[in-house]
């Protein structure tokens, strides 16, 4: 088993996502990271401009959901950049490959 950096995980899981966004019709898709173990996406799409925290392990064991510092934190950045709030949770396989679906939370 491979052993990857926390930054090489992120950047695995922020590829995924871009990757998901740009099949699904967003645009001017770009990162901003606030977080060591996270990364935040802003996109445009038809029906809603979204802010999402990706949060990306590579098992499913070790993932980390929102804390509600966290979840207040995002909704508020959000807010401030009229957009919508979610976090994605995203699993990669060692070779950084995608593990099963990504799983969507809206944060209301």
């Amino acid at each position: 088993m491979a052993d990857l950096e926390l930054t090489e995980i992120n950047k695995a899981g922020v590829q995924h996502l871009e990757n998901w966004l740009h099949e699904n019709g967003y645009n001017e898709v770009e990162q901003i990271f606030l977080q060591a173990t996270s990364a935040d996406i802003k996109a445009n799409g038809a029906a809603e401009n979204i802010l999402v925290q990706v949060r990306t392990t590579l098992y499913k064991e070790e993932h980390v959901l929102l804390s509600g510092t966290d979840r207040f934190a995002l909704k508020e950045l959000a807010m401030r950049l009229e957009r919508v709030p979610y976090a994605a949770y995203l699993i990669i396989a060692a070779d950084k490959s995608l593990m099963g679906e990504i799983n969507w939370e809206r944060l209301t």
